[in-house]
C-alpha cells in the first residue's frame, strides 16, 4: 500500500543489525518499482533519515540491491566505491548540516547531466539544490585542484562562494590525494582568511570610491593567503604603493 515502506524496512534493518526473512526481501524488490510513482518530497524525507542514520551507506547498500534506488531514479545505481565514499562523508568531523554532505556525496555519483533530473525528482528544497549544484562546479575543478604548483589564492578562487558541504562531500568522494587535501585545506583554513584592511581603510589612505577599491582588497587578499603580506603594517605599505598605480593619490 506504501511503497516508502521499503525505505523504512532497510532504515530499520540496518539500524537494529536485523535481516528481512527472505519473502519478504523478495517482496520488497518485486514492488520497488512503486517508488516511481511516489511524490519527490516523500521520497526526499525519506532519504533525509536515511542520512540521518549511523551506517547510511549501509541502508543505501540494501537499496541499491534491492533495486529501489534505480526505481527512484536510474542515476543512482551506485557502485561499492560510491556507498563507501558515501559513507566517509557521512563519518567526517564537519561543522555543519551533515545531511547536506551527505547530499552532496550522493549527488557525486551521478552523472552531470543526471543532477539536474535529480534534483526535480526529489522536489529538493533550496538548500539541497544550491549543494547538488556546486557539487557539479566543484567536481570540475578536480583537474585543476590535483595539479602541480598551484598557490592557495588559486585554490581559493576556484572554490570561493560555493557551499562548504559541496567542498566537503567532493574531499570525500574524490579518488586523488592532492585534490582532496587542497579541498580540505580550503574548508579548513583558506575560506576563513580575510585581508585585514577595509575599503574604509583604502579610501582613508587617499584612493577614490570606485571599482579599483574591490580589485586592491582582492590583491591584498591573495597575498595574504599566500604568505606575501603577514600583518596589517605589511597590507598598508602595500596599498600605499599601490594606489599611485590606480591613479589615485
Amino acid at each position: 500500500d506504501d511503497a516508502t515502506r521499503i525505505l523504512r524496512a532497510a532504515r530499520y534493518a540496518v539500524r537494529l543489525g536485523f535481516a528481512l526473512d527472505g519473502r519478504t526481501e523478495m517482496m520488497a524488490a518485486r514492488d520497488c518499482t512503486h517508488l516511481g510513482a511516489v511524490s519527490g518530497a516523500r521520497i526526499r524525507g525519506e532519504l533525509e533519515r536515511v542520512f540521518g542514520e549511523d551506517k547510511p551507506d549501509d541502508v543505501l547498500a540494501a537499496l541499491r540491491d534491492w533495486g529501489a534506488l534505480r526505481a527512484i531514479h536510474p542515476g543512482l545505481d551506485l557502485s561499492d566505491e560510491a556507498l563507501a565514499a558515501i559513507g566517509r562523508a557521512g563519518a567526517l568531523d564537519y561543522g555543519g548540516d551533515r545531511v547536506l554532505v551527505m547530499v552532496g556525496a550522493l549527488a557525486y555519483w551521478v552523472d552531470g547531466g543526471e543532477r539536474e533530473v535529480l534534483v526535480r525528482r526529489l522536489s529538493m528544497s533550496a538548500a539541497w539544490a544550491r549543494v547538488v549544484g556546486d557539487v557539479g562546479v566543484v567536481k570540475g575543478e578536480i583537474s585543476a585542484l590535483a595539479g602541480e604548483g598551484i598557490r592557495r589564492s588559486e585554490i581559493y578562487d576556484r572554490l570561493a562562494g560555493r557551499q562548504d558541504a559541496a567542498i566537503a562531500a567532493v574531499a570525500a568522494c574524490v579518488d586523488n590525494e592532492q585534490a582532496s587535501g587542497r579541498l580540505e585545506l580550503y574548508g579548513r583554513e583558506l575560506a576563513g582568511v580575510k585581508a585585514a584592511l577595509t575599503g574604509d581603510d583604502l579610501l582613508g589612505l587617499g584612493m577614490e570610491q570606485g571599482p579599483a577599491v574591490g580589485r586592491l582588497l582582492g590583491e591584498l587578499l591573495r597575498l595574504r593567503l599566500d604568505g606575501e603580506v603577514v600583518t596589517r603594517d605589511d597590507e598598508l605599505e602595500y596599498a600605499r604603493r599601490r594606489i599611485g598605480g590606480f591613479g589615485c593619490g
